[in-house]
C-alpha cells in the first residue's frame, strides 16, 4: 500500500522494471523493516543480489545513478517504537541504502522514514515522495 502511494506520487516518472537491467537514472526503493529493525526477507534477498551484480554496479557508476530509500518501520505501539529508538527501527533500510551506494549509486536525498502503524502516508511517505520528485 505504501509503495503504491509513492508510485502514484511519482506519476509518469515511475516504472516497475527489473532493477538489475534497468537503465533508469534514479532508483526509488521502499524497504519494509521488521519489528526489530532488520530488513524484511525480500529486502535481504535484494541486498544479496545487489552485491552479486557486477552489471548493476558498473552501469550505475557509468551513468551516475542516484537512489532514494524509504524505510518502513513496524511498531505495534508508540511505547515499543520509543524503546527500539529512532535509528535502530530503520537498520534494514540503512543496509539497503548502503548496498545501493556500494553498488555504484549516489544518494538522491536523505533516507525517508515512516512508522507504518503510527503515521499515515500523508504524514511521511507522500511528502518524502514529493521531495524525491523535487530532487529529480
Amino acid at each position: 500500500h505504501i509503495a503504491e502511494c509513492v508510485r502514484q506520487e511519482l506519476g509518469d516518472r515511475s516504472a516497475s522494471e527489473e532493477w538489475e537491467t534497468s537503465k533508469a537514472p534514479v532508483l526509488v526503493v521502499v524497504v519494509e523493516c521488521e519489528s526489530d529493525g532488520e530488513p524484511c526477507p525480500a529486502a535481504r534477498q535484494f541486498v544479496r543480489a545487489l552485491r552479486r551484480s557486477e552489471c548493476f554496479a558498473n552501469y550505475s557508476q557509468s551513468i551516475g545513478r542516484r537512489a532514494a530509500v524509504l524505510g518502513l518501520a513496524s511498531s505495534v505501539c508508540a511505547n515499543s517504537a520509543a524503546q527500539l529508538g529512532d535509528g535502530d527501527k530503520y537498520t534494514g533500510a540503512s543496509r539497503v541504502e548502503r548496498a545501493l551506494i556500494a553498488g555504484g549509486c549516489t544518494a538522491l536525498l536523505k533516507m525517508g522514514t515512516m512508522e507504518v502503524e503510527l503515521q499515515s502516508p500523508e504524514e511521511s511517505a507522500i511528502p518524502w515522495a514529493r521531495a524525491v520528485c523535487a530532487a529529480l
